[in-house]
Parts: structure tokens; sequence; C-alpha cells
């Protein structure tokens, strides 16, 4: 059997390759390499099927040995920037600069080398059909641009992913490889140049008497925003943005920089390997305009607190961080999506940030208590009913690229293609009037909308949106929000107190942790989630004209507000909420 890890639909090489290699004795790595733009009853291809659910005893095994991986090349690479920076700082301080990108390396590359040996494993594979590529064509320009490369299906035909897994076979030397080319490989680099956005960072108009707090890329609402700047006395505003500095680049001789001489097949050996064409730029060759950009911002230098929501892309407020770091400034990170529920500590969470807020009590982690922080509101309201809403239902479809270990969960394809059959068997169930308020809101990471496509193959005239507008912003406008997937949206709609279904199944999510596995009981005993659509269907064409009173009932009522306490909480004194994350 020989090995496809590169989309055939595309008609990437020449007519001769192309030719030799489509033939039913291929496998696909997985779906990500087909045409995914419906679902099918049949695949168009063989794709390696390795998934399993229920097999989950090697998952905090795996988790662990990510976790090791990654503080082994944290420690490797800090010896390596220092020793081309002339530096001498620890790694905490590399940590907060490079953290991000490395941790999701190092997941990235560790799910795809299980995948890889559960193949070798599983199917008699005697050859691998190799793209011939420069091994310098993916290196990326910063952390947005390696992300955009490793975790999405979406662009650029998944070169990136066939070089690694090409590299991972080069590496092991288990799986003859058959050498095929491109139809135009010169245009290559200079497509994947733009994928990357020019970094950018903002201009902020500050004024403080005692510079104790800076906040940047914090997403809070306004109004928390506001009330910090009364109480502490401080003007904290983005003007603009501003293009990163390009002035320098520094030539390194990368080869030589990262040369090993371990000649081991392990894991381990194989990322110091492939890191040289792998590792930003931005850390390595363009690092002096890091430098200067940070000497000609107007950031208060030194502040005692730090506040951020989602760094990890804004190269030049990373670099900020560590030279404040390390003069003593706290740096805090506030929640940013749903990932304060999951029983294992996976790559969501970066641990360069030592303060953490979450959005309720739920401090499993280490972290502490604040609120959620997608929304404000001063007061919880109390639904009311109105004939002119409708039903919003929120679909999630995740990137056809495999994202998480084949041991212990489902393929994203086969989650995308469940999110798509409970949705049918829901709006099939529901009686025709109720059928007719139903509009669609479609979170979609795919290259293909195959769920929307799907669905409207089917459902011609439901209205769909994308998201051009946040849920936040549209929610009150709807009666009642289904939800196929326990997302942000989800946590959005308890908060501010919205009649939220959730139509829930198990092997679509990652597990969850034991206290949140407590209150989805609880939800499901207050018929707020249901594990069948028919179910949900029925219940909602008998309770839809009395929405608000099921909603409002007090038992009901007080179940939501203790799940919100734990996991989207409302602040009952906002002043003191800000100085208890003061508090350390």
């Amino acid at each position: 059997m020989n090995l496809i890890t590169f989309n055939l639909d595309d008609k990437l090489l020449r007519n001769f390759d192309q030719k030799i290699i489509n033939k039913k004795k291929n496998l696909l790595f997985h779906h990500a390499y087909q045409q995914n733009k419906y679902f099918q009853k049949k695949n168009k291809y063989n794709v390696a099927k390795l998934y399993e659910f229920n097999k989950h005893k090697n998952l905090s095994k795996q988790i662990k040995s990510v976790n090791k991986n990654y503080d082994i090349l944290l420690f490797y690479l800090s010896k390596k920037l220092n020793e081309a920076h002339n530096k001498k700082f620890k790694k905490e301080y590399w940590e907060i600069i490079i953290g991000k990108w490395l941790k999701t390396f190092v997941y990235q590359m560790s799910v795809n080398w299980e995948i890889l040996n559960k193949i070798e494993k599983k199917y008699k594979i005697k050859s691998f059909s190799k793209i011939a590529l420069d091994n310098y064509a993916f290196l990326p320009e910063n952390t947005w641009h390696a992300h955009i490369l490793t975790r999405s299906g979406e662009y650029k035909y998944n070169l990136f992913h066939h070089w690694t897994i090409s590299k991972m076979i080069d590496h092991k030397k288990s799986i003859k490889s058959n050498f095929i080319n491109l139809k135009n490989n010169s245009l290559l680099k200079k497509k994947i140049n733009k994928l990357n956005m020019p970094a950018k960072y903002q201009n902020i108009f500050y004024k403080s008497f005692d510079k104790k707090i800076f906040y940047y890329l914090w997403d809070v609402p306004k109004k928390i925003k506001i009330e910090l700047m009364r109480k502490f006395k401080f003007i904290n505003l983005q003007i603009n943005n501003r293009l990163l500095t390009q002035n320098k680049t520094i030539y390194f001789n990368r080869e030589k920089l990262f040369k090993t001489f371990d000649n081991k097949i392990n894991f381990e050996t194989f990322l110091k390997k492939v890191i040289k064409y792998t590792f930003p730029k931005i850390f390595l060759e363009n690092f002096y305009n890091l430098e200067l950009s940070y000497r000609l911002t107007n950031w208060p230098k030194k502040p005692k607190y730090i506040f951020t929501s989602f760094p990890y892309y804004d190269e030049l407020f990373k670099f900020y961080c560590a030279e404040n770091y390390n003069s003593g400034s706290k740096l805090v990170i506030t929640q940013h999506g749903y990932d304060n529920i999951y029983k294992h500590d996976d790559w969501h969470v970066n641990k360069m940030f030592k303060n953490q807020l979450s959005w309720g009590k739920n401090k499993k982690k280490g972290l502490r208590t604040f609120l959620f922080t997608k929304n404000y509101v001063e007061k919880k309201t109390y639904f009311k009913f109105e004939k002119k809403n409708k039903i919003l239902i929120i679909l999630y479809s995740f990137t056809e690229m495999e994202e998480k270990f084949p041991n212990g969960y489902l393929d994203n394809f086969s989650i995308n293609k469940s999110i798509f059959n409970s949705t049918i068997n829901y709006l099939e169930n529901l009686d025709k009037p109720i059928f007719r308020r139903n509009e669609i809101k479609a979170l979609q990471l795919t290259r293909y909308p195959i769920l929307k496509n799907s669905i409207k193959k089917k459902y011609k005239n439901i209205k769909f949106m994308g998201i051009e507008k946040s849920f936040n912003k549209i929610i009150l406008n709807y009666n009642l929000s289904v939800h196929l997937f326990i997302g942000t949206p989800f946590f959005e709609s308890m908060y501010l107190n919205r009649p939220t279904i959730v139509i829930f199944n198990e092997k679509a999510h990652s597990r969850f942790d034991e206290k949140f596995r407590f209150y989805l009981k609880r939800l499901k005993d207050y018929k707020i989630c249901f594990n069948n659509p028919r179910d949900a269907a029925k219940f909602i064409n008998k309770n839809y004209q009395t929405l608000d009173k099921w909603w409002n009932l007090p038992e009901r009522q007080k179940v939501i507000d203790d799940f919100c306490e734990f996991f989207c909480k409302r602040s009952k004194n906002l002043n003191q909420e800000l100085e208890n994350i003061l508090k350390s």
C-alpha cells in the first residue's frame, strides 16, 4: 500500500505522476486529503481509520510526553538563542517569547508522529509518495505564520503537513519514498509568504502617575476597562495600529547553529533535526527588529501589572512582556476561550503566564477566580418571550487537519459528520411552524464549507450567517439558541440568562473535568441539555410558546446561577473584583 499526504483532487502534480499514484492501493493519511464538499455515504478514497474515542488509557501519558519534550526543547532553544543573540537570559524569558509557537509545534508534531506510528502498525505500507520540496520552503516569519502552516488544512493544500510526514519517514527509515514533482514548484515560496500577515502592534496613549497597571490585547468588556482606569487613575487607550519595524535582518547559519550529532531514531532527536527548518525568523534573523521597535514604543516601562488575554501572536508585545518580566512586572492573563472545563491540560493554556484568571470558580490548573469576560451586565435580567424573535442554531465545524491524538478522540471529519447528523435529526423532528423559525450561525474552520453545503442540500431555504457578527451582538434578537457543541456561545447564553439548549454528543468533545461533568448532569436533569436531537426537538415543539415560563422557573434559575458561578461568573461587586485581581 502507498501512503499519500496531500490532496489528490487538487491535481498538484505533473500529469505523469498524477496517473501513477491515482490508484485504489493508495492510503490517505487522513480526511484532509480529499475534497469534502458534502458528507458522502462512501469515501472517494481509502482513508486511514485510526481514531478511537474509547481507547484513551494512554492519553494522559501522551500529554505528559508533550510537556516533557516541550521542556527539553525550551531549555535547548534558550541556550541557542542566548548564543545567537549574545544574551544571558533564563529560559523563563525566552518562554514568554517563543512559548506559544513551541507548544503548538511540539503538540502537532507529536500528534502526527503518533498517527504515523499507528498507520505503520495497522496497514502494510510499502511506499510513500514524496513531493520534492525545499526544506526551507516553509520557514515561517513569525508565530502566526507558523500557526497557519501547522494547524490549518485550508491553506496551500496541506503541503507543510506533507513535508512534515516526509521528514518523519526519512528519520525513521522504515518506508521507501517514491519521489514525485509539483506542476510548478517555483512559486511555492511566494505563495507561502503571502499567507503571513504583516506584523503589527498597537499604538497606545498611556498616562499614569505610578505606572501600576498596563493592559494590551485584553479581551474584556469596555465597562471593566473604564472602571479599572477610574479606580487606579490611569489612561490606557489604543490609538491605531503600526507596522513592526523591519530595518535589519541578520544572517545566521542555521545548519551550524542547530547542528546535532545525536542519530538516535526517536521523537526528541527528530524535533531537534527539523527545528532549523521551522523556527520562526522573528526569533532569530529578525530579532533585532523587536529590540529596535521596543525602544520606540510609548508603552510604560516596568509597570507593576500587565494584563492581557490573547498575546500569543503579537511578537512585540511578547518581547515587551519578557523585558518587563525581567524587571519585576507581573504578567496576568485572563481566560480567553472555553478551555477551563477539560480534564487534560492540553495545549490550550500556555503556562508561561503564571498568574491566570478564569471565568469563574473552577480553580483547576491553579487558575484564580475572576469574571466572565466576553460580556458584562450590571445585574441579571429575566427572559421575556417575543413573538417576532426566532431560534438560532450554533454550529461548529472543525478543520480537516487532525489536531488530536488518535487514542481517546474522534477524528475531526467524524466530529463534523456527527454534528451534521444531529442537526438534521433535530430539524426533521420539529413541527413545521417551529422549523420555519430556525436560523443557523456557522462557525467553520474547514477548507470547504462541508457542514453548510450538506445542510443546504437538504434544506435549501434555511438562513445561514457566518462570523461577520459576534454571537453576543445578536443573541438578544432570538428567543432560543440551540448548541451542537459546548463552546463560548453557550457560556455567553448562560451568562446573559437567555434560553439555551445543548444537543450533546460526548464524542464531539474533549474529556471534561469532574466539576463540569457534575454540572452537565444537572443541566440534563433540568432539560437544558439533551443527549438525543429528537428529544430536544420534541421538547421545543411542546414548550416554545411558553419558553419564559420554562426558563424563568426558580429551580431552573438556581441551577443556571450555580453553573455561572463556576464557569461564567457574574459580578456582584465589580469594584471588589478589580481589587482582588491585584492580590497575589
